[in-house]
């Protein structure tokens, strides 16, 4: 696109929030980052090209469910509003709003959930979740499907740099992996398909 006026938006979602009536809606808007206007980007974009973002989201604790959260970005052309181009994940590292975490240890928290790699993706009958160091303190693990029921729960010790989970009995489709310490959790999509 030889435009040069767009704007980069990221937008958290959560599911499964019932309204007034008990019915569940899907996809609703929690916060869209870094604001109303986005991040403006005043240079030709092409189709598949990336950009990279990180920001921060402060939200009250009891007020939403972390494991229901998705972020969903896009970049828009300011002049036509035209959506250009979109991604979605369930990649996030949440952080409650325990208290007041100075930047030492938000940064020391998110090195050792930010840089967990998950393997494969697809997997069939395992996966493999790896930590880029040893875990400072035992973390509690989770995998849940897409309908928020928890199929299977462990613990990685601490000091531990990889866990394997066995998948053979779950059917093919999505799932989620979480992995929570004391301060923050993790959560990472992961398919499972059938040969």
């Amino acid at each position: 696109m030889d435009s040069s006026d767009y704007a980069f938006y990221v937008v958290i979602t959560e599911d499964q929030v019932f309204n007034d009536r008990g019915f569940p809606e899907m996809a609703v808007m929690r916060t869209i980052l870094p604001d109303a206007a986005g991040e403006q980007y005043a240079q030709p974009w092409s189709a598949g090209q990336q950009f990279s973002y990180s920001g921060s989201w402060v939200y009250n604790q009891g007020t939403l469910n972390p494991a229901n959260l998705q972020a969903v970005a896009f970049i828009q052309d300011n002049a036509s509003k035209q959506v250009l181009q979109v991604a979605t994940t369930r990649d996030l590292t949440v952080y409650p709003p325990t208290g007041v975490l100075n930047e030492e240890a938000i940064q020391s928290i998110g090195e050792e959930l930010d840089g967990i790699t998950l393997y494969p993706n697809p997997a069939t009958e395992a996966f493999q979740v790896d930590f880029t160091k040893g875990l400072s303190e035992d973390c509690q693990w989770q995998l849940i499907d897409v309908l928020g029921r928890v199929l299977q729960e462990g613990t990685a010790a601490a000091g531990s740099q990889t866990i394997q989970v066995q998948t053979p009995n779950l059917s093919e489709g999505t799932y989620f992996f979480v992995l929570k310490n004391g301060q923050a959790m993790a959560q990472r999509q992961v398919v499972i398909v059938r040969p």
